[in-house]
């Protein structure tokens, strides 16, 4: 019976990433809870031993004295969900008597990063979003939701930059209780010895056939990184379940397509052949090779492929699993691009230019006029009147420049030739020196030997607007007021304040917890750490007091709400 009673209070105790103390409901039932702040944003939990027993294999490896499988024992067993043999023959089973057609395979390369706007090899660094790749992004979302596509599994890298594209997708999207599964074999094509350094500079010095060898080749192998390099991935927490074996030093086009192939064959491939619509959030070289995997394209037609940033690629499969060629392709894919390449920079860069030169111009009301009071809408008509005013200026663009775009690499040139260094970004400090490299190798060493307590912390969500107006919220998926995405960071920042390092995060479906969850990673800069999203976490179900006042039995909100 205290056996049960221990696994009760870990299951309610497992509540998510959710915002403000619930101190006083956990006191009572374990004194090892504590509030971190006296204006409490979190509560952390030590478990003891003893509640350890009977627990779910996944916690006791938390427990262990190695924990590096930890993060692919949640990606693989408990985010895909159950794959007990009887769960395996009701699938196959269900396969054999309900055949569906084969979903679609959408791949979108992430937004532009501030590593690719200065020209820069960037392979496995960690560069996050400029401001044109979260507005590319969005852009993107918008044509998918002009075709209808409603995404059932999104599969992104271990990549910021990617990672926060899917984040961006899925909102815009409204789907954003939708699982993401975020995975190293997606990751960037590894760079090895060119990793941080100027293309343009390179080219300079070493010939720019040699350059783009390295860029573009299908075997051609960059210099392999060592570990004086300052972009050294070996100790990087976000593969502590990789075998050290299987990073990289460098890669080739067909390393990096061989390296995702088994993710494909394993998890994608069964996804798209059972029904699902899957999107794919990962990076240039990462896609190109799965591409040229769908359509079997030579070592010449691979080289000829470019995955432009933020850009839908959407495939459909016949029944046995072949690419059906789409009217809007272009030779030698199968896929159809949803928009041509530059159209949005273009119209970008033109929006830009406008409201540095023209007064009154405002990039955030969509051009000239304050239009104080706005329509409302849904998230779907909103998104889709974003996508309207972006195509009037993409209009207005081709026009302007009597029918013919110039597209442009970038918004500021860069000069003709630049030193091959490393291009340096203010986000990261990088030791240099070997006794640095040392310390932080002997470091890593004690740490992974370490055996840590589990840590359990318990967030409330930030505030919604349903909230602030004393409104019962119950399943209805409200977002967060400004003020909650406020908390949910500061949150984030008093964890970190704190040293509280997270491996794995369980949130409800409703948005409140899902993007508390992500601001609370973004702060921790753990964005790979995996969110695990269940129905089971969602609030109290309040029926037909949804929508109604707390406490006003018969408000006219109540009223208005049990009426339609």
């Amino acid at each position: 019976m205290g056996n049960l009673r221990a696994q009760r209070i870990l299951a309610a105790l497992v509540a998510t990433l959710l915002l403000r103390s619930s101190y006083a409901f956990l006191l009572p039932l374990d004194p090892a809870c504590r509030a971190i702040s006296t204006d409490s944003a979190a509560v952390i939990c030590r478990m003891a031993p003893h509640r350890m027993n009977g627990v779910d294999s996944m916690w006791s490896s938390l427990h262990s004295a190695s924990n590096t499988t930890f993060v692919s024992e949640i990606e693989d067993r408990v985010f895909a969900g159950s794959n007990s043999w009887a769960k395996k023959a009701y699938r196959a089973l269900n396969a054999a008597t309900k055949r569906k057609a084969p979903g679609t395979l959408i791949m979108i390369r992430h937004g532009e990063s501030q590593l690719n706007y200065n020209k820069t090899f960037t392979g496995w660094i960690d560069a996050d979003l400029n401001e044109r790749g979260i507005r590319e992004t969005e852009h993107s979302a918008r044509l998918l939701m002009e075709r209808g596509y409603e995404i059932d599994v999104t599969y992104t890298s271990r990549l910021k930059r990617a990672i926060r594209s899917s984040w961006i997708l899925i909102t815009e999207l409204g789907q954003i209780y939708r699982p993401v599964y975020k995975s190293w074999r997606l990751n960037e094509r590894m760079y090895g010895a060119l990793e941080g350094m100027s293309k343009p500079g390179l080219a300079e010095e070493l010939g720019e056939e040699v350059v783009q060898a390295f860029r573009t080749g299908l075997t051609t192998t960059p210099p392999p990184m060592t570990p004086d390099h300052p972009h050294w991935h070996l100790y990087e927490k976000k593969y502590a379940d990789v075998k050290p074996e299987e990073i990289p030093v460098t890669e080739s086009l067909q390393d990096t397509m061989e390296r995702t192939l088994p993710l494909w064959e394993s998890r994608i491939l069964p996804d798209i052949r059972s029904g699902r619509t899957v999107m794919i959030v990962a990076h240039a070289n990462s896609l190109r090779g799965i591409v040229k995997h769908i359509d079997n394209l030579n070592q010449t037609a691979i080289q000829s492929v470019a995955i432009p940033n933020g850009i839908p690629l959407v495939y459909k499969f016949d029944k046995n699993m072949r690419p059906i060629k789409q009217e809007g392709a272009v030779p030698p894919l199968s896929g159809e691009f949803l928009e041509k390449k530059g159209l949005l920079r273009a119209a970008l860069a033109r929006e830009a230019e406008l409201a540095a030169s023209v007064p009154g111009y405002s990039t955030e009301n969509g051009g000239f006029g304050n239009n104080d009071n706005p329509p409302v809408m849904d998230a779907r008509l909103r998104g889709l009147a974003k996508l309207s005013e972006e195509r009037q200026l993409i209009a207005a663009t081709i026009i302007g420049g009597g029918g013919a775009v110039t597209l442009p690499t970038s918004f500021a040139p860069l000069p003709q030739a630049v030193p091959a260094t490393r291009v340096a970004y203010p986000s990261m400090v990088v030791p240099t020196t070997a006794s640095v490299l040392a310390s932080k190798a002997a470091s890593n060493a004690a740490n992974a030997k370490q055996e840590r307590d589990p840590i359990i912390v318990i967030i409330r969500h930030g505030k919604t607007e349903y909230n602030k107006l004393g409104v019962f919220t119950g399943w209805e998926d409200a977002p967060l007021a400004n003020e909650g995405r406020i908390e949910a960071r500061n949150a984030g920042k008093l964890l970190k304040r704190h040293g509280i390092e997270l491996d794995v995060v369980y949130t409800s479906w409703l948005s409140r917890a899902i993007e508390t969850a992500w601001l609370v990673v973004d702060e921790l800069d753990c964005l790979w750490v995996p969110i695990v999203k269940s129905w089971r976490l969602n609030e109290v179900m309040k029926g037909g007091r949804e929508g109604g006042w707390v406490g006003g039995k018969e408000s006219d909100m109540y009223r208005l709400h049990t009426s339609n």
